[in-house]
C-alpha cells in the first residue's frame, strides 16, 4: 500500500511540473487577456504577459522639451496630440530605414485615421529619428517608437483608441498601449506571425515591402528585459530605426 501511494503521489507531483511548463510557455507566446505591452510607466508598448506588466500612459500635462533624443538630449516632446493633418484623398506610405534594411508600410489612414495621423506626424517631425527596437519576441512581434530604449517613453501626450479593423496577422503595424483605454502615445509594433491577440491595439499600418527585414530583426539574439527578467526579448546587438520617410500618393 505504502509503494502503491508513493508513486501516486509521484506521478500527481509530476503532472503539476508539466501543467506548469506549459502555462510558462503560453504565458510568453500570448501576451495575456487584454495586452502585449511592456511593464513601465510612460507610453506603451505592445506585448506585455499581463496587466500589470503593461506600460501606462503618458503624462497628463507633459511638458515641451528641447532637444531630439538622437542628439543624445531628451527626447522630443510635445503639448498635445497633432491635430488632423491627412489629406483627404491622398494615400500614405511609410518607408522604415532600420538597421538591418527598409520596411515599406502602407498605411491605413481610412481605417484608423487617428493612428495613422500621429504616426505621419511624429515621422515628419523626426520623433523616429536613431529609436531602438527594445522588444523582440521572435514569433510574435518586434517592437519599436521609444526614444529611451527602455519601454517607458513617449511623446509627451496619448491618442484617442479607435475600432480595431482587421486582424493582428503577419507584416501588421499597430499602435502599443497599456491596459488603459486611450493610452497609446508613439510606439508601435510590427508583427512577425499571426497571433490572435485581444483586439485594443489600433491597426493602423501593413508591410508591402522588407518582410525579409521584419524576419531579420523578429529572429536577432535576445537577452533578459530589464523592466521584466523574466521575458527574454531585449536585443543583445543594437537594432535600430534609422529614420522614417512618409510617402504620399
Amino acid at each position: 500500500m505504502t509503494g502503491r501511494w508513493l508513486r501516486l503521489i509521484l506521478i500527481v507531483f509530476s503532472m503539476a511540473l508539466l501543467l506548469a511548463a506549459c502555462g510558462d510557455d503560453e504565458e510568453e507566446n500570448t501576451p495575456g487577456t487584454t495586452n502585449p505591452t511592456e511593464a513601465t510607466s510612460g507610453d506603451a508598448g505592445i506585448v506585455a504577459t499581463s496587466d500589470t506588466q503593461a506600460s501606462t500612459s503618458a503624462s497628463e500635462e507633459p511638458t515641451t522639451a528641447i532637444e531630439n533624443g538622437s542628439d543624445g538630449g531628451e527626447p522630443l516632446q510635445f503639448d498635445a496630440a497633432p491635430e488632423m493633418q491627412l489629406e483627404e484623398g491622398t494615400d500614405y506610405k511609410a518607408v522604415l530605414h532600420t538597421s538591418e534594411g527598409d520596411i515599406t508600410i502602407d498605411i491605413l489612414e481610412d481605417a484608423a485615421p487617428v493612428a495613422a495621423n500621429n504616426f505621419v506626424f511624429l515621422a515628419q517631425e523626426g520623433y523616429y529619428t536613431n529609436v531602438p527596437f527594445h522588444r523582440i519576441l521572435e514569433g510574435f512581434m518586434m517592437q519599436g517608437g521609444d526614444p529611451t530604449g527602455t519601454g517607458a517613453g513617449g511623446p509627451g501626450y496619448t491618442i484617442q483608441d479607435e475600432p480595431v479593423v482587421g486582424e493582428y496577422t503577419r507584416g501588421t503595424v499597430a499602435m502599443a498601449r497599456t491596459g488603459a483605454p486611450n493610452s497609446a502615445g508613439s510606439q508601435f509594433f510590427i508583427m512577425h506571425a499571426d497571433v490572435p491577440i485581444d483586439k485594443v491595439y489600433v491597426i493602423f499600418g501593413q508591410v508591402l515591402e522588407g518582410i525579409e527585414v521584419v524576419d531579420a530583426i523578429s529572429t536577432a539574439p535576445v537577452g533578459p528585459n530589464p523592466g521584466n527578467p523574466q521575458e527574454v526579448s531585449s536585443p543583445q546587438e543594437p537594432i535600430t530605426l534609422n529614420s522614417v520617410d512618409i510617402i504620399t500618393e
